[in-house]
């Protein structure tokens, strides 16, 4: 499972990092730009965090792509093995760890989101507020 801090500081995320940064991480994420494929036809980790922000974004995940892109803890693309959903991974997913802060209306949220990774298609989410 890989780490989203990187991703993050690369996205212009780093809480220290001005408008402009911010500017550039919310292009990125619009146009989805690619850092390569695991497979020819499997989206590249960017595309499918793209994804994910997308599905994400809205409270308790985050109101702007920023915030959003800061609940998202870490990734995974799995090929084989045992689906977070129930079952066992058919095709290609993604797999996000999501945790959201506690705040007045909820108690802090962890769970995940898994998106079809050829499709970038919501699969299954652990996670509730999710229309």
């Amino acid at each position: 499972m890989r780490k989203l801090s990187s991703w993050r500081t690369n996205l212009g995320c780093a809480p220290t990092l001005g408008a402009v940064s911010s500017a550039v991480a919310l292009a990125a994420l619009l146009f989805g730009l690619s850092a390569g494929s695991a497979a020819a036809k499997d989206l590249g980790e960017l595309d499918a965090f793209t994804k994910a922000v997308q599905i994400l974004k809205g409270p308790p995940y985050g109101d702007s792509v920023v915030e959003t892109a800061h609940s998202i803890q870490s990734s995974e693309l799995v090929a084989r093995g045992e689906n977070p959903c129930g079952g066992l991974v058919r095709s290609p997913i993604w797999v996000f760890r999501v945790t959201a802060p506690k705040t007045a209306t909820h108690e802090q949220i962890t769970g995940y989101l898994v998106l079809d990774a050829r499709k970038g298609q919501l699969v299954c989410a652990g996670l509730p507020f999710l229309d």
